[in-house]
């Protein structure tokens, strides 16, 4: 089932991103799941990086991202650091 649902979240529309982004950012930030962190990270991404993202929510889902990233960046492992939004700063 879980297979099933990534290919879900693989092949979903800008619009299924985003609200995939959100629903795994809140519940990281109400129960503190560093997987929900990394799936919500990795959607965002995907969000910043769509051609027809507009400018200001690409902006926000960088910023997103990085405190993402910077909360779970540790020396022994935590999220990778590979943001399409590094590229362009």
């Amino acid at each position: 089932m879980e297979i099933e649902s990534q290919n879900m979240v693989d092949n979903a529309p800008p619009v299924h991103l985003d609200t995939s982004a959100l629903a795994h950012l809140a519940r990281h930030m109400s129960i503190g799941c560093p997987r929900a962190a990394e799936r919500a990270s990795l959607l965002l991404e995907r969000v910043a990086a769509g051609a027809e993202t507009d400018p200001h929510l690409r902006a926000h889902a960088c910023e997103l991202v990085a405190a993402l990233e910077r909360d779970y960046s540790t020396p022994a492992g935590g999220m990778p650091k590979r943001c399409c939004c590094r590229e362009s700063q």
